[in-house]
């Protein structure tokens, strides 16, 4: 990809996941980058095209991460908890409005987000759950019922209205779904190693 082109879309991205999609303009980004809008025009038919591709950047960066965590030779609990704190982080650059912008402006990006979302989540957990069984890291309940809880949990509190209707970012809201779960499904053998690892991501502390 063109370099100048590849620096765009991570500038834009930035904006737009910090601000919202609808509070940033092309002028915003041209300053920014101190370059001329025709310039991004070059590139991009228009703002709606570069915020498709910074977002599935977003996604892929992730998933890439994921993946390769799953390769890594380590216990059940550490991968979940490399992949849980790249999630935070991650998170933690979606302000509120972005997530209005989604649900509420480009419900086919949304949509998209979801998809892959929920496959992540399929996949993922399954593959570390039923190692942390075997490790006897987390106890035993049915696939099926954890994905659905895991699922459906998520789609409900990562909903724009249900965060600003609770005073909740992105981050804090994830964030705690997420020590709820893990708090439900580790076993005590579980709990002493989870609480030799740093969750900083999440809380700066030990838990």
């Amino acid at each position: 990809m063109n370099q100048q082109k590849d620096d765009i879309i991570n500038f834009a991205q930035q904006l737009f996941l910090e601000t919202g999609f609808s509070n940033v303009k092309v002028d915003d980004i041209a300053a920014g980058m101190k370059i001329s809008k025709k310039t991004i025009y070059k590139h991009f038919k228009s703002k709606e095209e570069l915020l498709e591709l910074a977002f599935h950047r977003f996604l892929y960066d992730s998933r890439d991460f994921i993946f390769a965590t799953l390769q890594e030779d380590s216990s059940s609990v550490v991968k979940l908890v490399l992949i849980l704190n790249r999630m935070i982080r991650q998170t933690a650059r979606i302000s509120n409005a972005f997530l209005a912008d989604l649900q509420n402006d480009m419900p086919e990006l949304w949509k998209k987000f979801e998809h892959f979302r929920n496959n992540m989540i399929s996949n993922v957990l399954t593959e570390i759950y039923s190692a942390g069984i075997k490790e006897g890291y987390v106890k035993h309940f049915k696939v099926p019922i954890l994905l659905s809880v895991f699922i459906g949990g998520l789609k409900e509190i990562l909903n724009s209205e249900f965060l600003n209707s609770q005073g909740l970012t992105f981050k804090e809201s994830l964030a705690e779904f997420y020590k709820f779960i893990t708090s439900s499904i580790l076993t005590d053998k579980g709990r002493e190693e989870f609480s030799n690892l740093y969750f900083g991501a999440l809380y700066d502390e030990k838990i």
